[in-house]
């Protein structure tokens, strides 16, 4: 929304915001929406805030997030000043100037995580600083900043201008910078074989590093326009051979608070002749591509690489009936997704039981077979006994005495009522 088509409506606002819209609204500490038109503070004990539709921040007010507050969702229109510190949050903030009001809007956003979210802070009266924080996936930055510093963005589209951007890390994404005070000490780095990742127009980008000393490929990655008419210059040389010491080192672990990161897959049933799971990922990433792993316990027994929402299948070694794999996601951030359980059908019948020799002296039937099945002994349509296998694979079954020339059958079926072939024996 622009802000021209704001101007009007916001006016009216705050004229009338005393009378006609209620002060911010709190159930238990955690449930917030409204205009906040006095000095708040939210604290950790009040921690989460779950902001519902709409937090306005009246001129001249300020609102205070303290060490450990976690902000769930929501959007923030910020005409006062938003002053975030050592917080986690997932919102969208708009710093909004309007000429009638007269304000100069103020964002702060220092040692905190950010996941998801959009930050726009486009007009010349705002001010926005960012520092020693963490960015991940926001729907993009669009800012005129005062300062940007010791951050870590993460696939975060960012478009900045008249700032000083010192000693961030712009990890996987495209970011372009505009009339920078400063553009020195970042690091600029891709494992998606990404180009042109910073566009800075002609500007001076000279002392940052960009994961590799080849002059050449640093070349690749920075935008010298796409024309004749359309010509960028920008300089990067000289630039470093290794981080800056004041660049922070990359941590994901702050990422976890964000689990599950996707959805549980959809697995198709499983037994124990398969060789193969397949299944169906819902709510894929465009650009991500996952890791889908099959797991028995702790041990890894399969998995593949997906992209985008599809079917996907997993190679594994044939599993035992009755185990139970799980199945889940995991991005190359180590953020994983939900997982599904499932259960090895047992659909492989028990081998042929061996069968030792039977007399007219013999008061038991014995032989091996599969552990855990049961041993059935026939003669004819009549049942003679049954015995369980032990965890050995040897079984006894306990009989009257029988007629020379008798024909006995013998077979095992297990748990799943699954039958062995049938192995005959004669009384001899």
């Amino acid at each position: 929304m622009k802000v021209k088509s704001k101007n009007f409506i916001v006016l009216m606002v705050f004229a009338l915001m005393m009378f006609c819209i209620p002060n911010v609204n709190a159930s238990a500490g955690t449930n917030v929406t409204g205009v906040i038109d006095k000095d708040t503070t939210w604290t950790k004990e009040g921690s989460p805030y779950n902001v519902y539709n709409i937090i306005e921040i009246a001129p001249n007010v300020k609102l205070t997030i303290e060490p450990g507050v976690v902000v769930k969702k929501g959007t923030f229109w910020v005409y006062g000043e938003l002053d975030i510190n050592s917080a986690t949050l997932g919102s969208w903030i708009e710093a909004i100037h309007n000429p009638t009001l007269n304000n100069s809007p103020v964002i702060k956003i220092q040692n905190s995580n950010m996941i998801f979210g959009n930050i726009k802070a486009i007009d010349e009266h705002s001010r926005l600083i960012l520092k020693d924080s963490n960015f991940f996936s926001l729907n993009g930055i669009e800012a005129r900043a005062e300062s940007i510093e010791r951050n870590l963005f993460i696939e975060t589209p960012t478009t900045i201008s008249n700032a000083k951007v010192t000693n961030n890390i712009f990890y996987n994404q495209y970011t372009n910078i505009y009339e920078a005070t400063s553009i020195s000490k970042n690091s600029f780095l891709t494992t998606h074989n990404q180009k042109n990742i910073l566009s800075c127009g002609s500007c001076d980008a000279s002392n940052n590093y960009w994961g590799t000393n080849n002059e050449k490929e640093i070349e690749k990655l920075v935008n010298h326009g796409n024309s004749i008419t359309n010509p960028f210059n920008p300089i990067f040389k000289p630039f470093l051979t290794k981080p800056d010491i004041n660049t922070p080192k990359i941590d994901l672990s702050w990422l976890k608070s964000n689990e599950p990161a996707y959805s549980k897959p959809r697995v198709d049933p499983i037994d124990d002749n398969d060789t193969i799971i397949k299944g169906y990922m819902f709510g894929m990433p465009d650009t991500r591509p996952l890791t889908m792993y099959a797991m028995v316990g702790s041990k890894n027994i399969g998995q593949v690489t997906i992209k985008y929402s599809s079917n996907f299948e997993i190679k594994i070694p044939k599993q035992k009936a009755d185990a139970t794999i799980t199945v889940y996601v995991m991005d190359e951030y180590g953020r994983k997704g939900e997982s599904v359980t499932t259960k090895v059908k047992d659909v492989t019948p028990p081998a042929t039981p061996t069968v030792n020799k039977v007399t007219t002296k013999s008061k038991a039937v014995t032989g091996k077979g599969e552990a855990g099945t049961t041993a059935y002994i026939y003669k004819g349509r009549s049942k003679l006994g049954q015995a369980k296998v032990d965890s050995k694979g040897n079984f006894k079954v306990t009989i009257k005495s029988q007629k020379k020339g008798t024909t006995l059958s013998v077979y095992l079926q297990d748990a799943a009522k699954l039958k062995s072939k049938t192995k005959t024996v004669k009384v001899s």
